[in-house]
């Protein structure tokens, strides 16, 4: 399987959740960057990629090191991404502190691909 695209830019809660955590985490970017190239390389594996359940194979969690908080990928971040399969393309739609919560509930979730399939203007 070819890697898959990645997109930074398309979900409106990924933007405003990053954001928000660049005010304490000034190097949060540069630790996601560093875990792109494994995801796009092999995203159901990757960074011990989880797939997340009742999202038909679409919703991936994976573990990344945050240099700020002196963590590795266990303390890290969590980060969420929508895979869309006919375009070969995981969007990044999540991103969180472990340390705040070790998962999101199913609402957040649903809601923000909702957000995000929006943009995309594809049907859910």
């Amino acid at each position: 399987m070819p890697p898959c695209h990645i997109r930074k830019d398309t979900s409106p809660t990924y933007a405003t959740l990053l954001q928000n955590l660049k005010k304490q985490f000034p190097h949060i970017e540069e630790d996601v960057e560093g875990v792109l190239v494994d995801i796009a390389l092999d995203f159901r594996h990757a960074r011990h990629a989880n797939s997340i359940p009742r999202f038909n194979d679409a919703l991936f969690k994976y573990r990344v090191p945050s240099s700020d908080q002196g963590r590795g990928t266990r303390g890290g971040f969590r980060l969420c991404g929508y895979y869309d399969k006919q375009n070969n393309t995981l969007h990044l739609l999540l991103i969180w502190p472990k340390s705040q919560a070790e998962d999101l509930d199913y609402e957040t979730k649903n809601k923000a691909i909702k957000e995000l399939l929006k943009v995309l203007k594809i049907d859910p």
